[in-house]
Parts: C-alpha cells; sequence; structure tokens
C-alpha cells in the first residue's frame, strides 16, 4: 500500500490534473484525466488490486465502503434453502420475461437438478400453478412496500403542512403508475383531501404525441373509400392505399442496403454539388445537398418516422439519380412518382407539427404544465388547420387530434 506520508492516497477527484496513474502496478498504468472516469479507475482497482483497495476504501470511510465486496457477496448467499431457490426462480422469470410454461419444460427441470447438486429433485421444482401463485405474491408484497413508502412520504409532506397543496403529477403512461395513483388518491382521501386518480395526473407529453402519430400513421394504412371524389381525389387516395411510408421505408434501406451503396449515394451528392446538378431543383434557391445518409425509423423512438421522411425528401433528388444510375438498375423499381413524392411531402407537413412541438419542449431544462397543455391545444390547432388544406389526409388527422383529446380529457 503506498505510503501516506510520501504518496498520499487520492480521497477526492483531482480536478486540477491532466494525467492519473497507479503506483500498484509495477507498470504504470495511466488515463488521460476527465469527467466520468472515476468509475473506470474503480474498475481497475477492484480488478486488479482488490485486496488493497477494499481495505483501504473500509479504513478510509471512502464512497462505496458499504456496498458488499465480492467476497462478502459469496458468503451472503448462505446455506441452499428450497425457499430462497424458488424466491430466485420467480423473480428470474419475471425480471427476464419468461414464460410460466418454462418450468415444466424437462429440459430446463433436468438443468435445475443438475445445478441444485443434491439439494433439489424434480418434486421441489414448482408446477406452472404453483409459480404464478408467488408471482402473484410477490407482486402483492412489492405492492404492500409500495404503500409503505407512500405513507411515509406523506407523513413528511404533511409534516411540512404541504399534503394539501398537491396539484398535478406527472409520470408516463406504464401501467404500474396507474397503481401508483390509485394508492396516493386512497391515502389523500382518508384524509378528506380531494384528489382524483385521473384529473391530477399528467401523462408524459412524447409518449401521448407520438401514440397520435402512430395512430394518423396506422390509418394511412387504412384508405377511406374514394367512391364520388373527383379524379384528382381518387388518385390520391389510391396512391395512400399503397403505404407510401412503407415506401419511404424500402427506398432508404434499398439506399442502405451495404457500404458500397452508402459510398455511392454519397458520390452522388458530392458528384451534383460539383457539376451544378441540383440547381433549380432544391427548395429556397438551394444549389448544393449536404453530404448525408439516409436514416431509418423506429416505432418506439419519437420522431424517428418524421425524421426518416424528412432526410428521404430532402435527398430526393440525388436519391432519384442514384437509382436511375446504370448500375443500380436492380433497384430502379423503388422510385417514386411525383404525385406520390407530393403525398409524401403532405405526411411529412402532418408528422412534422408535433415534432416541432417536442423539440420545443425537449430545450427546457424544467418541464412545467405551463407549457405541455398549451402545446396539445397548438398541436390540435395546427392540425385541424392541415384538415382544410390537405382535406385528404383529413380523416387520418381526426383520429390523431381525437388520441390527444382522450388522454388530455383524462387530465
Amino acid at each position: 500500500m503506498p505510503n501516506p506520508t510520501t504518496e498520499p492516497i487520492l480521497e477526492s477527484n483531482p480536478q486540477k490534473f491532466l494525467y492519473v496513474g497507479c503506483k500498484l502496478c509495477k507498470k504504470w498504468k495511466t488515463w488521460a484525466h476527465g469527467a466520468g472516469m472515476t468509475t473506470c479507475y474503480r474498475n481497475h482497482l477492484k480488478t486488479c488490486h482488490a485486496i488493497i483497495y477494499e481495505a483501504t476504501i473500509k479504513e478510509k470511510h471512502l464512497k462505496h465502503a458499504d456496498k458488499p465486496t465480492s467476497s462478502e457477496a459469496q458468503t451472503l448467499r448462505g446455506p441452499f434453502s428450497l425457499k430462497t431457490f424458488w424466491d430466485l426462480l420467480q423473480r428470474w422469470i419475471t425480471a427476464d420475461d419468461q414464460s410460466i410454461n418454462v418450468v415444466e419444460c424437462p429440459e430446463f427441470q433436468e438443468l435445475l437438478v443438475y445445478l441444485g447438486d443434491g439439494n433439489i429433485d424434480d418434486d421441489d421444482i414448482p408446477c406452472r400453478t404453483k409459480i404464478t401463485k408467488m408471482i402473484q405474491d410477490a407482486y402483492k408484497d412489492v405492492r404492500e412496500k409500495i404503500k409503505e413508502g407512500l405513507h411515509f412520504f406523506f407523513e413528511i409532506i404533511n409534516e411540512y403542512g404541504i399534503i394539501s397543496s398537491i396539484g398535478q403529477i406527472t409520470m408516463d403512461n406504464a401501467s404500474n403508475n396507474n397503481t401508483l395513483m390509485e394508492a396516493v388518491e386512497d391515502i389523500l382521501q382518508t384524509q378528506k383531501i380531494p384528489f382524483n386518480r385521473d384529473g391530477n395526473r399528467i401523462r408524459c407529453f412524447p409518449h401521448i404525441v407520438n401514440l397520435a402519430c402512430q395512430a394518423i400513421m396506422d390509418a394511412l394504412k387504412i384508405t377511406p373509400a374514394a367512391h364520388g371524389l373527383n379524379p384528382a381525389n381518387f388518385q390520391y387516395l389510391k396512391s395512400l392505399e399503397l403505404d407510401l411510408i412503407g415506401i419511404c421505408r424500402s427506398v432508404v434501406n434499398a439506399c442502405q442496403a451495404s457500404s458500397q451503396c452508402r459510398q455511392e449515394l454519397k458520390s452522388t451528392i458530392r458528384e451534383g454539388n460539383e457539376k451544378g446538378t441540383w440547381i433549380g431543383e432544391l427548395k429556397d434557391g438551394q444549389t448544393h445537398l449536404r453530404v448525408l445518409q439516409l436514416l431509418r425509423d423506429c416505432k418506439t423512438h419519437w420522431s424517428s418516422t418524421y425524421l426518416m421522411i424528412d432526410r428521404m425528401i430532402y435527398l430526393y433528388p440525388a436519391i432519384q439519380k442514384f437509382l436511375l444510375n446504370i448500375n443500380q438498375s436492380d433497384l430502379s423499381h423503388h422510385l417514386l412518382t411525383s404525385q406520390q413524392l407530393n403525398i409524401l411531402c403532405d405526411i411529412h407537413q402532418v408528422l412534422e407539427i408535433p415534432h416541432a412541438a417536442q423539440e420545443l419542449l425537449s430545450a427546457e431544462r424544467t418541464l412545467t404544465l405551463s407549457l405541455s397543455l398549451p402545446l396539445y391545444e397548438l398541436i390540435i390547432k395546427q392540425w385541424r388547420i392541415l384538415q382544410t388544406t390537405i382535406p385528404e389526409l383529413a380523416p387520418h388527422i381526426k383520429i390523431g387530434i381525437q388520441k390527444l383529446e382522450d388522454y388530455l380529457q383524462q387530465a
């Protein structure tokens, strides 16, 4: 161990040093010091000098001294018991989202008996009915602990005299939060304090907006009947039936299919910039395209479909040239017609409104109801304007508006 008189042990982050080295290593191990490096140093000490590290943090009462060390964690397991085995089994099933039926799989039972090393036989492995009851009982125990924690929380805020001042509680749409709000409602109502599990809850703004956008995009795949419409509208709705977002996705996948395709698209953009190919084809009189790659979307990533469409529309002059290249003749069927591209631009307008609202809210470090509630109303207002300017998409936009209004009514 270093001599503390000549080689003091660092007990805090050495902010002024550019480099940090480990003197315990025979050949010094060094790092460029910076933010977030403390965990790296700690992992090195725990891996390479565990005994000295554990003795030092205990002696100096440093951070993490109260956590069990690797040697202590082994002893905490204790002797084998069926109760612990059942508890660990049901925890694994729930944490890893396993099927309840896994306990009746013969191969899995053989594995457990083997790992039990004589402590487990076939009769000790619970059937699916028993393990289901164990999971339900564990859920009830956790729920009671949450309630106990809530009672403790309410004792504190009651002590400070602010319990009657609880207004809106903001949380995401996870189902366990429904249970939480039910418990909060029960506790407050026993104290004669007005509170409603739905009325006093504001749900996650980005999540709700994403659900509304997903509802619109799902509706686009189910186009209303085009009977009785003029030919222009009829063709518009027939194009929607092709699933233009899906076509956009296939174009992106085709252009991103290999590193060679990605490099070829980049070369097409650069060549067009050098030769002035894009003059007259870009918005706002622009003459050059930025050298960018196309983006893929993901249903659970908010605004990702909008960003995919946005990037494809921006790069479409280059994409069109790329797909028409004789070397890419097998990809030419991915080309969009001018009408399909225009309709995709209309869909882009619809998705741009909620995206802009989310960007505005994300710019704030501290989110408040004074921002989120007006933004819901702003999205609805702008979507209603689009219903008049793009009447062909009015039924689809209406579905998104209804989704937002449903959640607003719950608040």
